[in-house]
């Protein structure tokens, strides 16, 4: 399910690089976390190179929609089984996550928190999708063994609470499966935080402060242990899905002339936007671009027809390489 909320955004993200320079007031930070904000940081790791969060519920409603409709057709092509879960799994309301990711020798590491999901609905979910599903006798945790066109990978929910799962994965680059965490490796991830956790880190609070956290979702992130380390320092911005979709970013990079060079590049995608397709250039003419110093600050608002259009254009490509 959030595999599918990432690829949408890294649909959306990409796009950002084709901007005009248009001076656009950037959103004011929400300020301090409140405890009930920190709650869910308190179980992932400090030092994540990325931390998303926010209203996993409305998250699953865009993905109903749109960018997010490509999303599922590419899954269900994977595995029919998978899009049955992630649909079922969608149904509960007013579910919140926070996610932090880590990208490191050659892996891809994901770890997620839910509130509002109970591993009752998780085994329902999985055995309404007629999948493999596994519950440990006390209830606390359940097993999953989805089948895709090329074998199959087990994921796995863990209970920190009745109500709060913790799911942790891991994808090494040149390997086929995912590796999830096991009952013990879960217990062990969150025997180690202690007080270590994002929820304890003054880095993370501060750089979360800045972000807009009133959207629908919102992130943060450090380029420091990531392949981008020499290029980014820091980075923060907003998901709203509530009308179509908008994304606001603030980049602040390594070094002004990065900077510069980013802004360069802009303009001279922007001079190529005739040669889109008719659909991606009016996304294109509603694109914001500005730069201060070393920063840089995107903002992007679609509507639902545009955000349809482009999917549609998008799905069309990808039908054609198959």
């Amino acid at each position: 399910m959030k595999r599918r909320i990432v690829s949408s955004l890294v649909v959306i993200v990409a796009m950002l690089a084709a901007c005009e320079k248009t001076r656009t007031p950037q959103p004011k930070g929400s300020g301090t976390l409140s405890p009930a904000e920190l709650a869910l940081f308190k179980y992932l790791p400090k030092n994540a190179a990325v931390y998303f969060a926010g209203d996993y519920s409305k998250l699953q409603d865009f993905m109903k929609s749109g960018l997010g409709r490509l999303a599922s057709m590419v899954t269900d092509k994977m595995s029919p089984a998978l899009t049955a879960l992630e649909t079922c799994l969608a149904t509960p309301r007013n579910m919140k996550s926070a996610m932090a990711i880590n990208v490191a020798n050659k892996s891809f590491d994901n770890r997620i928190v839910i509130d509002g999901l109970t591993i009752a609905e998780v085994a329902k979910c999985g055995q309404q999708a007629q999948i493999k599903t596994t519950v440990d006798p006390d209830g606390r945790y359940v097993s999953i063994e989805v089948p895709l066109t090329t074998g199959t990978f087990d994921f796995a929910y863990y209970a920190i609470a009745d109500h709060t799962l913790y799911v942790h994965q891991t994808i090494v680059s040149g390997e086929k499966s995912l590796h999830t965490c096991t009952r013990t490796d879960c217990e062990a991830d969150l025997a180690k935080l202690g007080h270590d956790s994002a929820a304890d880190d003054a880095d993370f609070n501060a750089l979360a402060s800045k972000a807009d956290r009133s959207k629908t979702a919102w992130f943060v992130g450090a380029g420091a242990g990531t392949p981008l380390a020499e290029a980014i320092t820091e980075l923060y911005g907003s998901l709203d899905a509530t009308s179509g979709i908008a994304i606001d970013v603030t980049v602040q990079m390594q070094r002004p002339g990065d900077a510069e060079k980013l802004e360069r590049g802009v303009t001279q995608l922007r001079k190529m936007a005739d040669q889109l397709p008719e659909s991606f250039k009016a996304v294109v003419a509603a694109l914001k671009f500005d730069r201060a110093g070393d920063r840089v600050h995107a903002a992007l608002a679609l509507t639902d027809a545009q955000v349809k259009s482009v999917s549609d254009q998008l799905g069309s490509m990808l039908g054609a390489l198959h």
